[in-house]
């Protein structure tokens, strides 16, 4: 009797060990692919010394920083105070702002990646890239139409959703240079024009970004987060994949490398040495609004 139980003992025990190896191996592709592709990156050349801040800054999460949201409420201290520095304290706001956008999205099934400097950022740097001074999005057309509708109402009172439905001057300037050149400039009857750079912008209510200050022009002109409509092909972003930026995990296009490389050169992902390539384009004011700067007839950097 026991002999023949034995054979059915060893088939048992053989398909339970494979039941278990199949489990583990699904644990683990699962895992692995839900790991954020710079995870492991050490940062760089973090002794340079930089003219407007620090190579490898504390990220946003490490300061204590933290971002969440709960049914319909936001819980996302603003802490660009922990910071020194103008340069430092402007990121510190975007982080803000980008995981707010992060959030948003998520809860309304909008898909989006982070792209241009911020994704350069991102890869190099596990966060800016030290003298960036915005914050790039991409999404397709439909996504975007979803979240000027719907999403930007889950906005918090201090960032203000700039398009050219929202701002006036955008709306004028638009309508102005769509004149002259209709096509490349569409206006859609839901989103209104959405092309750079009449794009879509979140912009902090008590910062100045600084360029109209600096070549004249009278739209918000709070810290930003661009939102571009990509001009990518599908086959190039999705599935998407995830890296860490500030601490935040964050999506990015399928073929990210290539992307970059096809932008920027080759070299992308090495840092610059001259200290003139280590130079931020303008350097916002992160504490005072434009409007006050103006007041005040303060000279931007």
């Amino acid at each position: 009797m026991v002999q023949k139980r034995a054979p059915l003992l060893c088939k048992i025990l053989t398909l339970i060990v494979v039941w278990l190896v199949l489990y583990l191996l699904m644990f683990w592709s699962n895992t692995r692919r839900h790991d954020p592709i710079n995870r492991y990156l050490v940062r760089q050349n973090c002794d340079t010394k930089l003219k407007f801040g620090e190579m490898c800054p504390t990220l946003y999460t490490d300061l204590g920083g933290k971002c969440d949201l709960s049914g319909t409420v936001l819980d996302c201290p603003d802490i660009r105070h922990k910071a020194k520095g103008r340069m430092r304290q402007s990121q510190l706001v975007m982080v803000r702002m980008l995981r707010i956008f992060h959030l948003i999205a998520t809860k309304h099934n909008i898909r989006y990646w982070i792209s241009a400097g911020t994704l350069i950022g991102a890869a190099r740097h596990k966060g800016f890239i030290p003298w960036d001074q915005d914050v790039d999005v991409e999404l397709t057309l439909t996504d975007y139409i979803k979240f000027v509708t719907v999403g930007s109402k889950d906005l918090p009172e201090d960032i203000f959703f700039q398009n050219s439905q929202t701002d006036s001057h955008i709306r004028e300037a638009a309508i102005a240079d769509a004149q002259l050149t209709p096509k490349r400039h569409p206006s859609h009857p839901k989103i209104g024009y959405y092309k750079s750079p009449f794009n879509g912008r979140l912009r902090d209510k008590a910062s100045c970004y600084g360029y109209c200050l600096l070549y004249g022009c009278d739209w918000h002109d709070g810290l930003q987060v661009d939102i571009f409509v990509t001009e990518s092909k599908v086959q190039d972003v999705f599935p998407l994949k995830e890296m860490e930026f500030e601490g935040f995990v964050f999506p990015v296009p399928k073929n990210w490398t290539a992307d970059l490389q096809r932008s920027y050169g080759e070299d992308v992902l090495k840092i610059p040495r001259q200290s003139s390539d280590q130079q931020p384009q303008i350097l916002p004011h992160p504490t005072t609004n434009c409007q006050r700067l103006a007041e005040e007839k303060v000279e931007f950097d």
